[in-house]
C-alpha cells in the first residue's frame, strides 16, 4: 500500500507555501481543493515544492492545471518549482504530445502546454528572486523552510 498523499502548508504574509509528499495521481486532487480554500483573498501567490513528490500521473497534472486556473481567475499566483525527475519527464511528454497533427489532442494539451510555459516562466522568476532548485544545484532538502521565514522574497535558506 502506497503512503497516503499529503500537502503541508505555511503561511507568510500574503505567500501560502505547499509541500505535497507522496504520489500526485487522482487520490490527491480533493487535497488541492483543500488548498484552494485556504487561499483566501488575502494570498496573493501560492509557491509549491515538488521536492516530495517522486510520480504525478496526468490525472495528477489535471489537479494542477485546475488548481492554476482558479488561481488564476481569482488574482492568485502559483509557483511551482523543485521538479523531481518522473513528473518533468511527464510534462515533457505533454509537450512533445501537443505537437500532434489531431486538433482535439492538441487542444487538450493546449491547457498542459500553457501550465509549463507559465511554470517555467515563474521558476525563472523565482531563480531571479534566489530559489535553487535540484537542476541549479543550489538547493537542499528542506528549502522550502526559507520561503515561511522571508515575506515577499523567494530566497532559500541555502543561499
Amino acid at each position: 500500500m502506497k503512503p497516503a498523499f499529503h500537502i503541508g502548508t505555511t503561511r507568510k504574509g500574503s505567500t501560502l507555501a505547499l509541500v505535497p509528499a507522496g504520489d500526485l495521481d487522482l487520490d490527491s486532487c480533493p487535497a488541492f481543493d483543500q488548498v484552494e480554500q485556504m487561499a483566501d483573498q488575502g494570498t496573493t501567490v501560492v509557491a509549491c515544492s515538488m521536492e516530495r513528490v517522486p510520480f504525478m500521473d496526468l490525472n495528477g497534472l489535471h489537479c494542477l492545471l485546475a488548481l492554476a486556473h482558479r488561481l488564476e481567475t481569482r488574482g492568485t499566483r502559483l509557483i511551482v518549482y523543485a521538479w523531481q525527475p518522473q513528473p518533468r519527464r511527464l510534462l515533457g511528454l505533454v509537450d512533445d504530445l501537443s505537437d500532434l497533427p489531431d486538433a482535439k489532442v492538441r487542444e487538450r494539451l493546449a491547457a498542459a502546454a500553457a501550465l509549463r510555459s507559465v511554470l517555467d516562466h515563474r521558476a525563472h522568476e523565482g531563480h531571479d528572486h534566489g530559489v535553487r532548485t535540484p537542476d541549479s544545484g543550489s538547493v537542499r532538502s528542506g528549502a522550502i523552510a526559507g520561503l515561511s521565514r522571508r515575506p515577499g522574497a523567494f530566497r532559500s535558506s541555502a543561499a
